[in-house]
C-alpha cells in the first residue's frame, strides 16, 4: 500500500475514533459507522446502535488517547477494548488497521 494512502486511512481512522470516544458526537460519527455495521462483541449490543450505547453509557471523562500519546505511568487508568481492525472493517475499506489497541484514560 503506498504511503500517501496509508497516512489518509490511518487520519480517517484516528478522526473517527475522536469523533465517537472523544466527542462524543453521535450524529457526525454515522458518517464512519455504517447503519449494516456488525459488532463482533458478545458483550455489546448488536450493529452501530450497540456501539454508540456502549459509548453512552461510559463516563464522559473516560478519553480515547492514541497508544504514542500515553503517559506510562497512567496505565492503570487505560481501558483498552477495541482494536483498530474494528474501525476498519466498520468503514467498508481498505483502511490500514493497526494491530495496536485503543487506549482509554479516564
Amino acid at each position: 500500500m503506498n504511503r500517501t494512502v496509508e497516512s489518509k486511512n490511518k487520519a480517517l481512522v484516528l478522526e473517527a475514533f475522536d469523533t465517537l470516544f472523544n466527542k462524543r458526537d453521535y450524529a457526525a460519527a454515522e458518517r464512519y459507522w455504517s447503519p449494516n455495521y456488525i459488532q463482533h462483541s458478545a458483550h455489546i449490543e448488536p450493529g452501530r446502535d450497540g456501539l454508540f450505547n456502549l459509548i453512552k453509557s461510559i463516563p464522559p471523562t473516560l478519553k480515547r488517547r492514541h497508544p504514542a500519546d500515553r503517559n506510562p505511568r497512567d496505565e492503570a487508568c487505560n481501558l483498552s477494548f477495541v482494536n483498530y481492525a474494528t474501525i476498519a472493517t466498520s468503514l467498508g475499506s481498505n483502511a490500514s488497521a493497526s494491530a495496536s489497541s485503543m487506549d482509554l484514560t479516564a
